[in-house]
């Protein structure tokens, strides 16, 4: 993976969407975890934020983020950010590593090996080659819970992956998703035999991590606290107006940052949907983490 996500991050951090943090002198604590941090994260200590780092400075309120503006979410997530450095640069190069593969060849599910796409869809762990990379992040997809799977596991190509993939062009990967994209993309996933609302909304969010955001069982309860829903949507039709709806009826308003802003911020704008993921994302008891459920 590049760096391009980390290389501007001082710029970021001085950008005044963190700004509020830097006057509060009751954050410039010590800070035993900074050399544990890569050497971009280092001057963390220097920006009165170690507090953030250890976990002790408490974390906006998910309910007070819904219908923020562009500066408060970035303020919101970079304090999930900076208490739990690892879980960001791992979801970031998930992000970045899918989006390789798109730019590669617009069906990667018919271009990657059985076991890369095994990855891709959250079943397996880690590709091969790519250790470093967790595939498990933005949902574990159980097999036995997929129909799908022994198309996906398959080392050829079969026509239910083929349908898959199909399904998955009709999400445009620049400008607008409507409707209709989606409903066409739902129309073409269940022609295929995909059932699980896991399994869908994993690979809507890593085609367009600006629209969509993956549901799972460790996040679910929070984008309801975040989205102002109390159960979990269960079908397409349920994805579409209680998540993407409300995500683009509050994201609509942002502006998009501009050329003298920190690149950072446009790695975050890219991934602004699927990075709801991280700030709500809640630790789950061992039975129910290991699995996202269709």
């Amino acid at each position: 993976m590049s760096d391009s996500v980390f290389a501007q991050l001082d710029g970021l951090l001085e950008s005044p969407h963190v700004q509020a943090y830097r006057p509060s002198q009751a954050y410039v604590l010590a800070c035993q975890r900074v050399d544990d941090l890569p050497p971009t994260w280092r001057s963390l200590a220097t920006l009165g934020l170690t507090a953030l780092l250890k976990g002790q400075a408490p974390q906006t309120p998910l309910a007070d983020l819904r219908g923020c503006d562009w500066d408060g979410f970035v303020t919101g997530l970079m304090e999930r950010v900076l208490s739990q450095p690892k879980a960001w640069t791992d979801r970031m190069r998930v992000l970045e590593t899918a989006r390789a593969f798109w730019d590669q060849s617009p069906q990667p599910l018919l271009s990657l090996s059985a076991p890369e796409r095994l990855a891709l869809t959250g079943i397996h762990r880690h590709m091969p080659g790519q250790p470093g990379v967790d595939w498990w992040l933005f949902g574990r997809i159980v097999p036995v819970r997929i129909p799908l799977y022994h198309d996906l596991a398959h080392p050829g190509i079969t026509p239910a992956l083929r349908q898959l993939s199909h399904a998955l062009l009709q999400i445009p990967r620049q400008g607008e998703v409507s409707a209709l994209h989606h409903a066409a993309f739902w129309r073409g996933y269940q022609q295929a035999g995909g059932r699980s609302l896991g399994l869908a909304t994993r690979l809507l969010m890593l085609r367009r991590p600006d629209v969509f955001v993956a549901l799972s069982q460790a996040n679910v309860a929070g984008l309801g606290r975040l989205l102002g829903w109390s159960r979990r949507p269960k079908t397409a039709a349920a994805q579409w107006t209680e998540v993407v709806v409300r995500v683009q009826g509050w994201q609509n308003a942002w502006a998009a940052p501009g050329a003298d802003d920190p690149p950072g911020l446009a790695q975050i704008w890219a991934g602004r949907a699927a990075l709801l993921d991280m700030m709500c994302w809640e630790p789950q008891p061992a039975r129910a983490a290991s699995s996202t459920r269709g």
